[in-house]
């Protein structure tokens, strides 16, 4: 290869401003996507895109030339306000139907005993 700028060849070169190339973190930029399509795509996209967040960070803190540990850290956020809402918005729904296991009431000390007994009948219906 033909060398320019101090023998830095033409391939590490960015051909519009020649400086050299810099490498960026796939990762972040995946996490970033998912997290933001989470909002159409819902925890198909938050929870992949909070696991490659992690990832991509682990990756900007083990190669220092490596960027892209922003574009994660706002991957991560947005993972992570979708997670919790997801669980705000399935409590608050919970909460308003008032969705119980045959009258099920957390008043009852008893409450509990009988959600493990449903639970158990629940299952031992589907084993058989």
């Amino acid at each position: 290869m033909e060398n320019f700028n101090d023998g830095k060849t033409l391939s590490n070169m960015d051909s519009l401003t020649n400086l050299p190339k810099s490498k960026y973190s796939v990762l972040a930029v995946v996490s970033l996507s998912l997290s933001c399509l989470s909002i159409f795509i819902g925890p198909l996209g938050y929870i992949p895109g909070i696991i490659f967040g992690h990832a991509a960070r682990s990756e900007c803190k083990r190669n220092p030339e490596l960027m892209g540990g922003r574009t994660a850290l706002a991957g991560l956020i947005i993972g992570y306000t979708c997670l919790v809402l997801t669980i705000l918005i399935i409590a608050l729904i919970l909460f308003l139907t008032d969705i119980t296991f045959h009258s099920f009431k957390i008043t009852d000390p008893d409450s509990f005993l009988r959600f493990l007994e449903e639970l158990r009948k629940f299952f031992s219906t589907i084993e058989t």
